[in-house]
């Protein structure tokens, strides 16, 4: 019962306390923003293109001038090959064959030419003898330079022979690696046909395509970067050797970027990005603000930033597009001009006409 009443007379006071005192006052507490100053123009624009990666110097090989069907393929897509290595054979049998029937004609040209030359001698002698044998000399003397025409045609079957048999061992052309395969086991194939695509070791490219709205910009030797999928962390530098004059694929034009230094993790067949910084033309050169000033919008390349204003000391939130980047610095166009100051973090939280404050020393926050 005691504890009951001290509770009671503890409450009683308190309330009493309260009505004696002045209410207090509660004071909204005024945000502190991070911000940059719009000052510096954007002179390139960064853009990116999606291509792959392609040995500088490669190779499609095919058997040379024959056909058949190939009994056994060697090598497969990534495999290493050495200048000279056998990486697919075709069925040898019909070639064989055909080397023997060759060494048969020859052999029956030579000894035709023999009895040839032999038959021509013996008449060059009777014919000093007795001119009437004029006739028969010229007949033996044409049967000659036929036989001889015969032999040098059968001596020429004879090498063609063995260069297709040889041919059915198709073989690397230099040392690198195997980039595509076309062919099967027992694949019957044509003359011509595409079997293998062979990468050299050494120096690798990316070919991707250039809008055409974008072409005039860029250059052959003009610097890029390429990033690769493959490995996010990884880049090289690169530069611009070949921009084609025709429009291919989507009005898009062919480029080529030379890698320099890609490291050894890097092969061609690989999917790669490159990044161009190209000369901003025209009289819209945004200025360059961090990509954390900007709050989205719906619409494709457009977004918010909020403007303090130092005499009111209130934001204004305006409609900016967007038209690339530099660096980690986006490139905006819109109602700002040099000298704004535009807030940088937090972006989220702020209200067009919010009254806020800066941060005195940026540099201790970051």
């Amino acid at each position: 019962m005691r504890n009951k009443l001290l509770s009671i007379a503890v409450i009683g006071i308190i309330v009493m306390l309260n009505g004696c005192g002045k209410k207090k006052e509660i004071i909204p507490s005024i945000r502190a923003i991070k911000y940059t100053i719009a000052n510096e123009r954007a002179s390139f624009q960064m853009r990116k293109f999606s291509g792959i990666i392609f040995a500088v110097n490669y190779a499609y090989m095919s058997f040379e001038d024959i056909s058949g069907r190939v009994s056994e393929v060697k090598v497969d897509i990534g495999d290493m090959v050495k200048k000279g290595q056998v990486m697919a054979v075709m069925n040898k049998e019909r070639f064989k064959l055909a080397l023997k029937t060759a060494e048969a004609g020859l052999s029956k040209a030579k000894a035709n030419l023999v009895m040839a030359i032999a038959d021509y001698e013996r008449e060059k002698k009777l014919f000093k003898k007795d001119a009437s044998f004029q006739r028969r000399l010229d007949a033996r003397k044409f049967q000659y330079k036929a036989a001889i025409s015969n032999a040098r045609s059968a001596q020429a079957t004879l090498g063609l022979a063995k260069r297709n048999l040889r041919n059915t061992d198709l073989v690397a052309p230099y040392d690198g690696y195997i980039g595509q395969r076309k062919i099967e086991a027992n694949q019957e194939v044509r003359a011509g046909q595409e079997i293998f695509r062979v990468d050299a070791i050494g120096e690798m490219e990316v070919k991707f395509d250039i809008p055409e709205n974008l072409i005039k910009r860029v250059k052959v030797g003009m610097p890029g970067r390429v990033k690769f999928s493959s490995r996010p962390n990884q880049k090289s530098k690169g530069k611009i050797t070949f921009l084609g004059t025709a429009a291919s694929r989507g009005n898009a034009f062919p480029a080529k970027i030379k890698l320099i230094s890609p490291g050894k993790h890097i092969h061609p067949g690989m999917t790669a990005e490159v990044l161009l910084d190209l000369p901003v033309t025209g009289k819209g050169k945004g200025f360059l603000l961090p990509i954390s000033a900007l709050l989205s919008a719906r619409e494709v390349k457009t977004g918010y930033v909020f403007i303090y204003n130092p005499k009111t000391k209130k934001l204004r939130k305006v409609k900016v597009h967007t038209s690339g980047a530099v660096d980690n610095l986006g490139i905006v166009e819109g109602d700002i001009f040099a000298g704004d100051i535009i807030a940088t973090a937090g972006i989220s939280f702020l209200a067009d006409g919010m009254e806020v404050k800066l941060v005195k020393d940026q540099s201790k926050e970051n």
